[in-house]
């Protein structure tokens, strides 16, 4: 018995491994092509939820295929209408040791509670739609799955098969699962698994180390190993090490291919046998991710990364070199015939494996049968979402017959597009299935990958995949191992290393390396060098470390030998070298941001060396100094390195080659956004990336400086000069706060807009010249009627940041003192009179200002105070008052009247008076002499000014008396 119900371990699991599901990379589509719920309830005769109550193998009527039977109980009838005890019938099954499988359809058990989806075959029973798509599992009482994790009740699966018949796109057939933690267990690295690759099946052990792994009871204990399987929509499903399902009698089912249990370690075979995907199927395990689940029920340890190259059904072709006949029944389209040969013949192209296909000819069968042939056809698999289908017949392990049938459903094409399945990929593929090679579906994000195998389960339409992976190749091999040619070495890179330490080699490039190859170098009255850390990557690539410490330098042969002792050499294909010091040093060791520093790497001559920044803790790259442009012998190369670097910004690292002397420099900028802190800077040799050197460049943060030109006062209206220093940005921003102004303060223009914090155009921006000083003259005029009198504070800062928000950002402060201005006036005496005319000026303005400038109309000025000027020249001047550089200016236009003669003054007594009036009308009746033309008495008396003397002459002196005239004689 379980110390633990069976379905408690796919409800913790499940919850647990949400945490991986989100991070999967979506597939395009499936040989199984994914049907929406919406298709699948369109498309049915009938939806019901109910209890499987028996399943039996048997042989139809033609004795040519076998299939299954499955009684279902139905609960309720959701759509369509059903007869209380439906009949399913589907293809596959044993019956006397016979097994015939058929790719994608479910595997039904006694007591499980199922959503059907459900097309009824002319005979009267019925085919899930889809096949496997169209069996929806469900909680309930039954103890085959009551409970598991992500199961819809029957009540749920109603209301969504609701939602799916209205079109609702978004619904999915399992419940949503939270995310906790991993309980229990510290991260582990990718080490603590071994081999970190292992293929599926074939009995190969891997070996978990860790701590507080416990003990495990037994094998139906809660303890176990979860291998990746397979994922569908946001939910991921796991094959385990003990063969577990969520299912009664799971023990019968698969193999416990757990090893051995201890607190630290764990062996396990890697598995192939019936997996759960929402319902039991074939499967393999995939690349991805491990855990080990605890016997306590509730620990739940990793993940670890494993990747899988094959997983092999546990079956084969009979005898040594198996040679399998095969016959075509040719599509409609051109080309068929030859794509499927094509695929047979790149299945019996695999060097080493001794098993191969032969076409034997046409056939006109059309459906897959007990035949005794294998057939490849093209039929109605009576049935949407099954692209093709490969089936096997087999006893006791071994392969009796397969058949393949791709659906006509569906358009095919030897050159495919959009919408169009490619014929040699898919049957590339299912050939796969013949050779006895299981789906993978290994698509974790940041773990290893199945997607470019051919036997990865996933294609899409207008794709093509019709070239086998090294891992395709491998498993056909280990089913079938043949003769392999000797291993043939082309190339190694690095090509060299130095006699100070090892090298790591990242590409011993060549074709015929096998799993287990040893890599050494050999020189003639030397000791060999023996490679370590050898990784056979693929067929054609190798990995390994050469260990050159105190070996003789010089050219080194290159052998490999694989495990079957057949060797390749590369005459003299190494070269060991005494090694030339690798050097990194800078012109300065800080410097403040905005400003250059230069590095100068030294080595070899005409050599390539990988500079780059290490990563800088919290700091984003783009923040990190940057290579500056254009520069002879630095050249881009994105974002990749010699070896795996943690910096991955494009812009701070390069190639940089050396020159004939063996050094370059390379110039490194900064501005303003870069981060002021220390940098590490390192330079890698490309050949040896062993070889490597740093150094340190401390970029520091600039100081900003103000000042005020003056006393620290200054009129409202004046223009006040700021000046100062900024060594750490290009632009000085300037703001101001004070007596009525936002608490954050304002621009230095616009008095009403507050600063925020980020937005340079709500601040007044000094530009920064090329010696770090700036300027900038504020002219108070435009906004006298915000300032008020009183203290103000100027801030410059460097960048565009409130008083709040400077905190760590260069600033200055001044304070400036503003005072009302000045308001012009002024008084003079006379103002008016016979030229020369002295008149004497008062300056009466308000707010003491101190300064005068006055222009008094004819041409001339003073910057006295209280001025006396004497006017030379008649006429009528203006006179204009100006304080403190013009913040007010008074003017009084033609207020000093000077006249050439004193007009009106016709007895010449230097007055005018009435005696004058009397005079003129006295010469006007006769009493006395008219003055003579020409002369000044006689301009002084014609006051009209019409050449002749006349009362009215009289009448204007008699106004003038009165002050109804001026000087001039002009009316006021």
């Amino acid at each position: 018995m379980r110390d633990v119900p069976p379905q408690s371990r796919a409800v913790l699991f499940t919850l647990f491994l949400g945490l991986l599901t989100v991070t999967l990379v979506s597939p395009a589509a499936a040989l199984m092509v994914e049907l929406s719920p919406s298709y699948l309830a369109g498309h049915s005769d009938a939806i019901a939820t109910g209890t499987i109550t028996s399943v039996e193998s048997r042989w139809n009527d033609a004795g040519t295929e076998i299939e299954t039977v499955i009684s279902f109980s139905v609960d309720e009838t959701l759509a369509g209408s059903l007869p209380d005890d439906p009949v399913l019938v589907v293809p596959g099954g044993s019956v006397n040791g016979i097994t015939y499988w058929v790719e994608d359809v479910p595997v039904f058990s006694p007591g499980e509670n199922v959503g059907l989806f459900l097309k009824q075959s002319p005979d009267g029973s019925y085919l899930p739609v889809g096949l496997s798509q169209g069996v929806v599992p469900l909680a309930g009482e039954s103890a085959a799955k009551a409970g598991a994790a992500g199961l819809l009740t029957p009540e749920e699966f109603g209301e969504r098969v609701d939602a799916a018949m209205q079109g609702d796109a978004s619904i999915a057939w399992t419940t949503a699962t939270s995310v906790p933690a991993p309980v229990g267990a510290a991260a582990v690295s990718l080490g603590d698994i071994a081999p970190t690759t292992a293929s599926a099946g074939t009995g190969t052990e891997v070996t978990i180390t860790g701590t507080g792994f416990g003990t495990k009871a037994s094998r139906e204990s809660f303890g176990d190993v979860a291998f990746f399987f397979t994922s569908s929509s946001d939910t991921s499903y796991w094959i385990y090490g003990t063969g577990y399902l969520p299912v009664t009698g799971w023990q019968n089912t698969n193999p416990n291919d757990i090893v051995s249990w201890t607190d630290s370690q764990i062996i396990c075979n890697v598995p192939t046998g019936v997996a759960w995907r929402g319902y039991a199927y074939w499967g393999s395990a995939s690349s991805g991710p491990v855990c080990v689940l605890h016997d306590d029920g509730a620990t739940i340890l990793g993940p670890y990364s494993l990747s899988v190259p094959f997983g092999w059904s546990k079956k084969r072709w009979q005898g040594t070199a198996p040679v399998v006949s095969y016959y075509v029944n040719p599509s409609s389209v051109s080309g068929a015939l030859a794509a499927a040969q094509n695929a047979a013949g790149t299945w019996t192209s695999v060097a080493g494996s001794d098993f191969s296909f032969l076409y034997a000819g046409t056939t006109t069968s059309t459906g897959v049968g007990y035949n005794y042939k294998n057939e490849i056809l093209w039929g109605d698999i009576a049935t949407d979402g099954v692209l093709a289908q490969a089936s096997t017949w087999s006893s006791a392990g071994q392969v009796i017959e397969c058949d393949i049938k791709f659906n006509t459903r569906y358009t095919w094409s030897t050159n495919p597009g959009t919408g169009q399945y490619d014929i040699e990929t898919v049957c590339l593929h299912e050939l796969g299935h013949w050779v006895q090679l299981l789906d993978l579906y290994g698509n974790f994000q940041g773990y290893p990958s199945d997607t470019a195998k051919v036997m990865y389960g996933r294609v899409g339409s207008g794709l093509t995949k019709r070239t086998l992976t090294d891992s395709d190749a491998a498993g056909a091999r280990w089913i079938y191992p043949g003769q392999i040619p000797a291993p043939v070495i082309t190339s190694i890179t690095p090509d060299s290393g130095y006699t100070d330490g090892p090298v790591q080699v990242t590409d011993l490039s060549g074709t015929g390396f096998q799993s287990g190859a040893t890599v050494r170098l050999t020189r003639t009255g030397q000791p060999d060098i023996v490679a370590t850390g050898v990784s056979v990557i693929s067929s054609s690539k190798i990995a390994c470390t050469f260990d050159l410490a105190g070996r003789a330098a010089g050219a080194w042969n290159i052998v490999v030998m694989n495990p079957d002792e057949q060797s390749g050499v590369l005459p003299q294909g190494f070269t060991v070298k005494n090694p030339v010091p690798l050097t990194l040093t800078s012109n300065k060791d800080a410097v403040v941001r905005g400003n250059p520093f230069d590095l100068t790497v030294g080595g070899e001559s005409d050599r390539t060396y990988f500079i780059y920044i290490q990563a800088a803790g919290g700091t984003s790259p783009a923040e990190y100094p940057f290579i500056a442009p254009g520069q002879p012998g630095v050249s881009s190369i994105g974002t990749a390195g010699p070896r795996a670097v943690t910096n991955a910004t494009a812009a701070s690292q390069a190639n940089v080659t050396t020159s004939l002397t063996g050094t370059r420099t390379i110039r490194f900028a900064t501005n303003s956004s870069t981060a002021s802190q220390d940098y590490t800077i390192e330079a890698i040799d490309w050949a040896d990336p062993s070889r490597s050197t740093s150094v340190t460049v401390s970029v520091e943060q600039g100081s900003v400086t103000v000042r005020a030109t003056g006393t620290g006062t200054w009129r409202i209206g004046e223009e006040v000069t700021l000046s100062g220093t900024n060594t750490d940005t290009a632009v000085t921003y300037l703001l101001i706060i004070g007596p009525d102004l936002a608490a954050n303060g304002t621009g230095l223009e616009d008095l009403t807009t507050p600063c925020v914090t980020g937005d340079p155009g709500t601040f007044t921006q000094a530009i920064v010249g090329a010696d770090d000083t700036w300027e900038y003259r504020w002219e108070t005029t435009a906004i006298a009627g915000s300032l008020v009198d009183g203290a103000y504070a100027v801030y410059a800062a460097a960048e565009p940041k409130s008083p709040e928000d400077l905190a760590g950002t260069p600033n200055a402060t001044v304070n400036v003192w503003f005072t009302p201005p000045p308001n012009a006036s002024f008084t003079a005496d006379p103002i008016s009179g016979v030229a020369p005319l002295t008149v004497r000026f008062t300056d009466t303005s308000t707010e003491n200002p101190s300064s005068w400038l006055w222009t008094f109309g004819d041409g001339n000025t003073s910057t006295e105070q209280h001025p006396t000027h004497t006017y030379t020249t008649p006429g009528n001047h203006t006179v204009a008052l100006s304080v403190d550089g013009g913040l007010s200016t008074a003017t009084k236009p033609g207020c000093i009247k000077v006249t050439p003669v004193l007009f009106g003054d016709a007895n010449e007594d230097g007055t005018v008076n009435q005696a004058d009036t009397l005079l003129v009308l006295q010469e006007v009746v006769g009493l006395r002499e008219k003055p003579a033309a020409d002369t000044d008495r006689f301009r002084k008396t014609d006051t009209h000014a019409n050449g002749v003397i006349e009362v009215g002459d009289g009448l204007f002196i008699a106004q003038y008396n009165v002050g109804l005239r001026d000087i001039w004689f002009t009316a006021l």
